[in-house]
């Protein structure tokens, strides 16, 4: 699925639940998580400048809405490119763990 993110088309190719409410440990006050993997245009790849390896928050929220995801405001996203995501998996980092 592709998405618009501050001006920059990305290609969203994973989204998963996280957090609490994936290892079920969740209160009713518990936000929801999710962690999602994207792949970025070859300019931002090729070049030096404008180069993303992670994307979160509000901003992230409202682009993946417009892309056509059901999404509540509350929840916290937090998407990382493909070669992030690939390096921090290779080093056992928790957050990308799940």
């Amino acid at each position: 699925m592709d998405f618009i993110h501050n001006n920059q088309k990305y290609e969203l190719i994973l989204l998963h639940l996280a957090g609490s409410k994936l290892y079920g440990n969740s209160t009713p006050e518990s936000d929801t998580d999710y962690r999602g993997i994207f792949i970025a245009s070859p300019e931002s790849k090729l070049g030096i400048l404008n180069k993303v390896e992670q994307i979160e928050g509000k901003d992230v929220y409202k682009s993946l809405v417009n892309a056509g995801l059901n999404l509540e405001e509350t929840d916290d996203v937090v998407l990382y490119e493909l070669n992030r995501f690939v390096q921090l998996a290779s080093d056992a980092n928790p957050n990308i763990m799940d």
